[in-house]
């Protein structure tokens, strides 16, 4: 959305009639869209592509709805990470914060020490398991035969 919003708003659509209004339409739905509060990593990918494309065609409303997300996020740091179940998706939720946190020059400490602490949580719920062990394989003497055993066991080859 964000690199057709400035493709029309640059004029790359010049031949499109009145293409700064697809531009608004599709900047209200990106608008829409951070106000049904993405998760943190997904808020960060959007934010990266808007700054990428729109830059200084940046409306006021789109920082703003980009901010009041981030502030929903830091206010419910704590029932957002009670839900996230590993390790990978909480430390994925603390690099988008602090990257978050820092755009708007908000504190994301709070937000990371719960963080931290639902990972020891999940860390000692996690039982070590100890790997099971293979039994060795009991030695065993070779089989021993006979000749007179042997050839029974091929007599009824040696006749077809």
């Amino acid at each position: 959305m964000p690199a057709l919003i400035s493709d029309f708003r640059s004029g790359q659509y010049r031949t499109f009639p009145q293409s700064k209004e697809p531009a608004d339409l599709l900047e209200a739905k990106l608008i829409e869209v951070v106000g049904y509060d993405p998760s943190s990593d997904a808020l960060s990918q959007m934010w990266d592509r808007v700054d990428r494309h729109l830059g200084p065609e940046l409306s006021p409303q789109v920082a703003e709805a980009f901010q009041s997300a981030l502030r929903r996020h830091l206010d419910e740091a704590e029932s957002i990470v009670d839900q996230l179940d590993s390790e990978s998706e909480l430390e994925d939720h603390q690099k988008a914060l602090v990257k978050l946190a820092s755009r708007v020059g908000e504190d994301a400490g709070s937000a990371l020490q719960h963080a931290k602490a639902r990972i020891r949580e999940l860390n000692s719920e996690t039982p070590v398991e100890a790997p099971e062990s293979v039994p060795e394989p009991k030695s065993r003497e070779p089989d021993k035969f006979t000749d007179t055993e042997i050839l029974s066991l091929f007599s009824t080859l040696r006749r077809h």
